[in-house]
């Protein structure tokens, strides 16, 4: 395993005009506001009683990286990137995982389980507000699935933050 650090400028200039150079990073520090969710998330009472009734002041807390590539931007938590697009001073962002599975006689049955990700916020100066949702579904199509086991659950967050200067990067990357 070998470590590259990458050493990142961020100029006031970067942050002032929301424009993000081929090659330049800019790196976000955000709090989450509370989760909106579908009543669909929680089945068929339409919410959580583990969690209806609890209160909490905490806020968590992500960063992330955003850079550009020709004409696409790319937003990197660290885990995973998604590609986005940017309209004036508003991103817009999206990635989606699908995985398929089957089962029975001939594989005649399909599950399929899809999360996505939608992430659109507006840069003003160094300060960052926007919107995290989640998509998580599930479907099964075939004669042993089910019946009523489909669903859609979506939650969504507000979120607000500032850019972070002078920051460096580190990654290990493995061979």
């Amino acid at each position: 395993m070998r470590k590259i650090t990458l050493l990142t400028a961020l100029f006031g200039t970067l942050a002032a005009c929301t424009t993000v150079g081929n090659g330049d990073y800019v790196v976000y520090r955000v709090a989450l506001g509370d989760t909106n969710s579908s009543s669909d998330c929680f089945g068929e009472d339409g919410e959580d009683i583990e969690t209806r009734n609890d209160e909490s002041s905490f806020l968590p807390s992500q960063s992330f990286a955003l850079y550009r590539v020709v004409d696409t931007y790319y937003m990197d938590f660290g885990e995973f990137v998604i590609t986005g697009t940017k309209t004036g001073s508003q991103f817009d962002f999206s990635g989606d995982n699908v995985d398929r599975s089957y089962f029975g006689a001939d594989d005649e049955n399909e599950e399929t389980d899809t999360d996505e990700i939608n992430v659109t916020f507006t840069v003003s100066g160094a300060s960052i507000s926007g919107t995290y949702e989640t998509v998580t579904s599930f479907t099964c199509d075939g004669p042993d699935c089910s019946e009523g086991s489909d669903f859609t659950c979506t939650g969504s967050s507000p979120f607000f933050g500032s850019e972070v200067r002078d920051v460096d990067l580190e990654w290990n990357i493995d061979r």
